[in-house]
């Protein structure tokens, strides 16, 4: 964790001297020759800085997190929106899966009162729906982890 707190810390640095870099840009004077180039160099050390560091760390932001910053927002709404989607992708599965197993409990039991006199055959066609609900389930979750990327 430490060494995310110096890519933090880095990052922060750079993003206040970009800051006051731009405020000293906004007000340039002849006189503020100097405190324009000490900002230049600061802005170098941190760029320095992260580009040393850059290696170490091996992270992959969203694409949809680059677009939100690219858009001015914030980028704490993709995450809200992402975990929104994915609690309401959830449910969707959960609600697939619990009527696949309803399904499957109620056929056996339609098949069971209907055809008693074939219990072997009910057996392995009861497993043969239950590998098919199980399948199914997976294949579905597998859809939505895909989907999420």
């Amino acid at each position: 964790q430490d060494g995310y707190q110096q890519v933090q810390d880095s990052v922060v640095s750079l993003v206040e001297n970009l800051r006051q870099f731009s405020i000293i840009i906004e007000d340039f004077k002849e006189e503020g020759q100097e405190p324009f180039q000490n900002k230049i160099q600061q802005l170098v050390g941190d760029l320095c800085t992260l580009d040393n560091i850059k290696d170490t760390y091996s992270v992959e932001v969203p694409m949809g997190v680059l677009n939100c910053i690219d858009e001015g927002k914030n980028p704490d709404i993709y995450t809200k929106q992402s975990l929104e989607e994915c609690y309401l992708s959830q449910q969707t599965t959960d609600g697939k899966a619990q009527s696949l197993r309803e399904y499957q409990n109620e056929l056996e039991a339609q098949m069971k009162a209907n055809f008693a006199d074939m219990d072997e055959d009910l057996s392995s066609l009861q497993e043969s729906v239950s590998q098919f609900v199980q399948e199914e389930i997976k294949a579905e979750q597998e859809r939505i982890r895909l989907q999420q990327g």
